[in-house]
Order: structure tokens, then sequence, then C-alpha cells
């Protein structure tokens, strides 16, 4: 049986019959309490700093690796590898909410699969102003939630911000906790002492005296022993254990402490393997493979190794004829399959044992695989893993009922050849697999210095456009011609650039587009078309019915320059061409990036007499929410859609639901990409206004859409 503070206490006094005067009690009292108080808030005040100093640097730990795991799901916009990367840190107990916003201060991400608050202004304007507009750290503690924001920044180049916020509602627990222990404690004490001295008041003032001077001592000094070791958790040393061995309360409260220093030890050791491993697999992240290189180039007996790069070829398929979860799933297969393959028991700790680097295997997101094979680096020793490697991942997988095969574009870099730094090596790596993938993918590649000629080829294709900004004849409009669906009448046509250039011949816009919008050259290759454009149509007038147009796509830096109205009216004012004869088509995505510069665009162009139509509606993220915010002159249902209609029933529905929609709306619709009588049908009975497509005709010069479809008519 325990004997209790109070127990031993009574037994003293009664033992030695002294009696405790008075006045040595008051002073008794007075000196306990002072003392007790001081150690009561030298300790809460302790224990809450150091505290809140050990989650705020924990949470400047997981905002790092947010900050990097978000830059290209900001930069690429892509919701979805952004919303993987946020459950990793959503997991945590500590962790109450993570919003992603972009440079604007709108809010990317908040966390939920159904993206609730898309769009949103972040409500924390300080927070806002302090990350985006000064690109600087940002904390806060507002109660009990500790805010931590962060700039998204590479570079030069801000693209966003991170807010997160942490529950401090355990600390405060556990503090208050702590406090109640030592306020009963003290309480208990106090009226033990009291009891005491009023039974035993003038007795024995000397004994009693120095009794209960030995009794405070006894009951100080483990507090003052509990405050050290407060003081190491609170440096990060979670392994101390406090040696007070009594059966009373003090015993209880420094058993709490330890579970308490317990507790912090595993919270830690949780966030620092959030912080460096996939959460859907287990596999260490990009973050921690880095790490294992550099440990890897640093060791001096290390003299060669190899880097793969791994990319799960057409996954994509996957997730859309299974589902998500059926690609996790398939995802952990086949990390498991990797580690097997490579005899990788253990990947997380150690990475080095008695000095033998181990083979580890990365996701550094999505379908993509960093492998590292220590002390192997020879062409016969790499082939062998490689084919062994793919033998394993291309067996197939049971899912359901069927059987899935996956393949993989492999790319390898070998050190030092390759490169002299992790980064360098994982970029070449990088490179090699999408030269695996250009040969026809489910192969491997070795990293050559030749591959660099890809980057060298882009640099010629921006170095040729410059050129030919000069001549504007090297840049035409192709036209597809649009018709209505009842009656398979000419209604208009759809202009798309071409490139000739004097050597290559013609160029498709896949391969140049993109390169003129990263460098800005879009505006006045944009600038040539446009008037490209009224230049056909006047000489096209006289034979053109009423309502003919000629729909022409705007480009997002397009979009969003000041005097793109200008230009039209410049344009169509100089060649007398009326306003009815040409329409805009916008992506809806590039609305989402200023909307209140696209609303004041979009309706200069139709105060000039311009329609706008959206084009690619329904692959964006709020075709809604436009549909209600801006005003357009019609749908272009994209060709992703159309392609399945056949066959896909999700296609069809949506497809329907687009067209009955944009009726209810009085919104005429246009449907691309239409290849077959049967989608032409379907799109028909649905009610479709206008289709283009192969299967009325594919993509013409001027003068061979002029001579089919403007002279023929006039002839008619």
């Amino acid at each position: 049986m325990k004997l209790r503070l109070h127990g031993r206490y009574v037994l003293i006094i009664l033992s030695l019959l002294v009696a405790i005067v008075v006045v040595n009690s008051g002073i008794y009292f007075f000196v306990s309490e002072k003392q007790t108080e001081q150690l009561k808030v030298r300790l809460t005040a302790d224990t809450s700093e150091r505290l809140q100093s050990q989650l705020e640097k924990k949470a400047i730990g997981i905002a790092d690796y947010l900050v990097e795991a978000l830059f290209n799901p900001l930069y690429y916009h892509n919701p979805e590898e952004a919303y993987y990367v946020i459950q990793a840190a959503l997991s945590l107990d500590e962790v109450m909410s993570v919003y992603v916003v972009d440079e604007r201060g709108n809010i990317f991400h908040d966390g939920t699969e159904n993206l609730l608050a898309f769009g949103r202004k972040y409500q924390n304007k300080e927070g806002v102003f302090q990350v985006i507009e000064q690109a600087m750290p940002y904390t806060k503690i507002k109660g009990e939630r500790f805010v931590l924001g962060r700039p998204v920044i590479a570079g030069n180049e801000l693209v966003g911000g991170l807010f997160m916020e942490f529950s401090l509602a355990d600390i405060y627990q556990d503090i208050q906790q702590m406090e109640d222990e030592i306020q009963a404690l003290h309480r208990e004490k106090y009226d033990q002492t009291l009891l005491s001295s009023v039974l035993l008041t003038g007795f024995l003032v000397i004994v009693g005296g120095a009794c209960s001077v030995l009794i405070a001592r006894s009951l100080t000094r483990p507090l003052r022993q509990l405050i050290a070791q407060t003081e190491r958790i609170g440096d990060g040393d979670f392994s101390t254990f406090s040696s007070i061995d009594r059966q009373d309360e003090i015993g209880d409260l420094a058993n709490a402490f330890n579970r308490m220093g317990l507790k912090l030890k595993q919270h830690t050791d949780e966030i620092y393997h959030q912080a460096h491993h996939d959460s859907l697999t287990g596999l260490p992240n990009r973050a921690r493979f880095i790490e294992y290189l550099e440990l890897l180039i640093n060791q001096s007996d290390v003299t060669a190794f190899t880097v793969l790069f791994v990319d799960l070829d057409e996954f994509k398929c996957i997730n859309d004829n299974y589902g998500h979860k059926v690609g996790d799933l398939l995802l952990c297969e086949l990390a498991s399959r990797m580690k097997e393959s490579l005899g990788v028991e253990n990947i997380v700790l150690p990475f080095f044992e008695e000095n033998s680097p181990k083979p580890v295997v990365a996701r550094i997101g999505g379908d993509e695989f960093l492998i590292c094979l220590p002390d192997i680096s020879t062409p016969d020793e790499i082939d062998s893993i490689v084919d062994g490697f793919f033998e394993v991942v291309r067996s197939p997988v049971a899912v359901g009922s069927d059987e899935v095969v996956v393949g993989g574009s492999v790319g390898i870099a070998t050190y030092p050849h390759a490169g002299y730094s992790a980064d360098e090596l994982i970029k070449n790596a990088d490179i090699a697999m999408y030269d695996a993938k250009a040969s026809g993918k489910n192969t491997y590649s070795y990293f050559r210095l030749q591959m660099n000629e890809q980057i060298e080829i882009r640099a010629d294709i921006e170095r040729e456009l410059r050129k030919s900004l000069a001549l504007p004849e090297h840049f035409e409009l192709w036209f597809q011609p649009q018709f209505r669906l009842t009656d398979k009448c000419l209604v208009g046509a759809e202009a798309l650039v071409r490139w000739r250039h004097p050597e290559r011949g013609l160029i498709a816009p896949d391969a140049f587009i993109p390169i003129a919008e990263e460098t800005g050259l879009i505006i006045p290759i944009g600038d040539m078309l446009i008037e490209n454009l009224c230049q056909q149509l006047k000489g096209w007038l006289p034979a053109i019915s009423h309502d003919f147009y000629v729909a022409i796509n705007l480009s997002a830096k397009q979009v969003y320059r000041h005097d793109l109205a200008n230009v039209f009216s410049k344009r169509l004012h100089e060649y007398q061409i009326p306003a009815r004869h040409v329409h805009v088509e916008i992506t809806e995505s590039f609305l989402m990036r200023d909307e209140q510069a696209a609303q004041a665009m979009l309706k200069e162009l139709r105060k000039l007499g311009i329609q706008v139509w959206l084009d690619d509606f329904g692959t964006g993220f709020s075709s809604l929410s436009y549909l209600r915010h801006f005003q357009v002159d019609g749908l272009k249902i994209d060709r992703s859609f159309v392609a399945d209609i056949e066959s896909d029933q999700q296609d069809r529905a949506l497809t329907s639901a687009i067209i009955s929609m944009a009726r209810q709306l009085h919104i005429p619709v246009v449907a691309e990409g239409i290849e077959t009588f049967a989608q032409a049908d379907f799109l028909q009975a649905e009610q479709c206004d206008f289709g283009q497509g192969f299967l009325f005709s594919e993509p013409r010069s001027a003068a061979s859409f002029k001579s089919l479809y403007i002279l023929d008519k006039q002839r008619a």
C-alpha cells in the first residue's frame, strides 16, 4: 500500500509531537506559497516556450518540404499532384489545415479532394501580404493555432504561397495538466500543513520548524528535477527520463513527464518520416534520395554508381479506366516489386551498413521513381539488372477480374560520367528517360552528352522563330470548316497556324507554339495572324454569306495584353471587315489566371462585335462558374469527349449534359474532332449545333479552302 504525502506528513508530526506555532506556520505558508508559485510560473513559461519552439521547428521543416514539393504543381497548375503532396501533411495530428495560394493570393488548393475553397481569396490578408507581396516567411500564433506561411519560390520566380495551421491544443493541454497537478499538489500540501498546524500549534517550535524545512525541500527538489527535464525536452532530447522514484503525487507527475517526452519523440519521428518518405508507398522521397546520393558521393571509397529514372508508361490510362484507388494500389505493388527485384529489404534506414551502401528505391511523385545502384557502373551489370527489373515490373497485376500490364521507360546515368552532383545525375537520368520514351517506350536508354542536343534544338527553334518574325509569309493560316449538323451546311471555319520553314518545311503548331508562348514571341506572331486573317476575309467577302465566320485561337499572353481589342479594331477597320465574321476562341483555363483582366478584355472584344467562344469546354475545373461570371457567345466541346462517345457511357453523358446546358442558356455549341458518322449522328441527335473534324474535312490551306468552299459556293 502506497503511503501518500498526507500520511507521511502526519506520521512525522505525531512521532515528534511537535506543534508549529502560528507565527512559524505563517512564515512557512508564505514562503512555500511564493516558492511553489515561482516554480509553477517558471515551469509553465519554460515548457510553453520550448514546446512551441519545438513545434515551430517541426512546422518549418514540414513547410520547407511542402514548398519544394508544391512548386511544380503550382507552376504547371496541377491540383491533383498538389493534393497528394498536401495529404502527407494533413495526415499528421498537429496539422489543422493546409492552404496553397497562387501569386494573386487566391486559394489554389485547400487540401480537400473537391477543392471547396478553390479560387477564393485567402482570408489572412496580413499573411498574404507578407508571403506573396514581400516573399517573406510568416508566422503567428492565434489562440490555439500556430499559423505558418512560406512563399513557394524557385530562383527568382514566385508562383504562390503555402499557409499551414498547426494545433497548439495538445501543448496547452499538457501544460494545463501539469499546472493542475502542481496546483493540486500545492493545495494538498497546504491543507495538510494547515491541519497539522492547528492541532499542534505552540509545541516544539524549533523541531516543528526544522521538520517543515525538510518537507519543503522534499517537495521542491523533484520539481527542480522536472524543470531540468523540461529544458532537455525543449532542446530536443526526448529520450531523457526522470529518475524520481516516489509513490506519491510527485512520482505520478514525474511519470507524466516521462510519458510526455515519449509521445513527443514519437510525433517527431513521424513528422521526420513523413517529410522524407512517400506517404503512399513508404519509399524515400526526392529529398531523401538526394541526401543518399550526396552521402554516397562524399564516401571516399565510392568510385562509381548508377542512377535509374523510371517513368511508368501510360499510367494515366490506368487511373482513367480503373480509378485512382486502383492506381494507388498498383503503385504500391510495383514499388514492392522494384524492391524485390533489387533485393532491397529495408529502404528507410540505415542507408549504410558496415560501410556497405545499399540499393535505394524512391518515389518522387506520380508514376516516377528513382533507383540508385551503388558499386554498379558497367553496361553489362546495368543491362542485366534493368532486364531483370523489366521482367518483374511487366508481370501482370490482377485488377478485379482483369489483368493489367504496366511498362516503363528507364533513363540511366552513371557516376561520374553523367554528373558529379546528385541534382546533375537526376537531371541527366531524366533526360535519358525521355529519350527512352521517344524510342517507343517500355525500354531504357543511357545518358549521352549528345542528348543535350535536344536543348540546342529548342534554342534553334527560338532563333528561327525570331528570324521568321521579319518574314510574315513564313506563318500561314490553314482553315478547317465547321458545318451545321442538321443540314451539313457550311457556317464557318477555324483558323489554325502553320510555320513554313524554308529548310524544314511545314511545321505543326505543337512544335513551336509552346516555345513561342514561353519566350513571348506569340505576341508578334499573333498580331501577324490577326492581320493575315483579315486579309483572307477581305478576299472572301464577295462570296461568303452574311453569317459566315472564322474563329481564331488566342493564347494566354494575348488574352492578358492591354491592347488586344485595339489590335483587332485596327485590322478590322483597315481591311473593312465586319466584326461578325470574326470569332475568337479562348481556353477556359486562361481565364483562371486573372478573372478581372480577362473579363475586361472579353467585354472590349464583344463591344467591337467579335464573338467570344469558350474552347476545350469541360476540361477545366470551374466551367459552370465561368459561364456565370463571363459572357460568352458559344461553347466548343473538347475533342477528348467526342473521341470516345461511341464506347464510353460517361463521355456520352457528359457531352449530352454540356449540350443540354448550353441549349438552356441559348448558347450555340461546336463539337470538334468528329471522325466517324456514329459520332456525328449522336451529336446531331443531342441537338449539337455545329461540328468540325476529319469526317468533314482536314485543315486546308487558304487556297485549297477557297477553291473547295468559297468559289464552289459562289458558282453554286
